[in-house]
């Protein structure tokens, strides 16, 4: 009796922990029902990728290395025939002068500037009639053609005798194609319009001023 006493109690300690074990498992089964919580690990989905737990809330990330984005080095626009290109290289019909020329024909037009107002002064003191304003048109045709100039790269007066100059004041050179020629000519024609205009323009509005 007491050695079947004594085996009934062995056999029960050696399924206790057994016991403890499903007691401990369905409590956490229960646990994660609860919190909605799994901890099933993610398949790795290449073949050099593992999954491990990074310990921060029950996280799993992939044990592979990050990829780090590079960043692709822009690429400088090259000038093109349209875009922006060397001011100092002569280009029939668009750029004719370098930074003389332009210098001087800026100055010319701050003098004529000048000149439209000393002449709208005098005018006015003396009282002229109105028409007589209209003489303004004359310098203030000549500093819109100097700032035009200026600002175009372009002067009207080489590009109607088919020559150009980047270096010194007075320094030209000749352009041999007649097709280069041409384009000069009538860009010096435009110039030569739209400074006109500007003129009329301006002694127009001084002969209706009140003065």
């Amino acid at each position: 009796m007491g050695r079947a006493c004594r085996g009934t109690r062995r056999e029960a300690r050696a399924k206790a922990p057994h016991l403890a074990g499903t007691v401990r498992s369905h409590g956490a089964v229960r646990h994660r029902r609860a919190t909605g919580r799994t901890d099933q690990v993610r398949q790795p989905r290449t073949p050099g990728e593992t999954a491990t737990r990074n310990g921060i809330g029950g996280l799993w990330q992939s044990g592979s290395a990050m990829a780090v984005p590079t960043q692709t080095p822009l690429k400088l626009l090259e000038p093109t025939a349209d875009g922006p290109t060397d001011p100092s290289t002569y280009r029939p019909g668009v750029c004719n002068i370098g930074p003389a020329e332009i210098a001087r024909r800026r100055r010319g037009g701050d003098a004529a500037v000048v000149a439209t107002c000393v002449l709208f002064a005098a005018l006015v003191a003396l009282e002229a009639r109105p028409a007589a304003r209209l003489l303004l048109a004359v310098p203030a045709a000549g500093a819109a053609s100097g700032y035009l100039q200026a600002k175009l790269r372009f002067c009207a007066a080489f590009g109607s005798r088919g020559v150009y100059n980047f270096g010194d004041v007075g320094e030209v050179r000749s352009v041999g194609d007649a097709d280069a020629r041409a384009r000069d000519r009538a860009r010096s024609a435009q110039i030569g319009l739209a400074s006109l205009a500007i003129g009329l323009a301006v002694g127009a509005t001084a002969a209706i001023l009140p003065l």
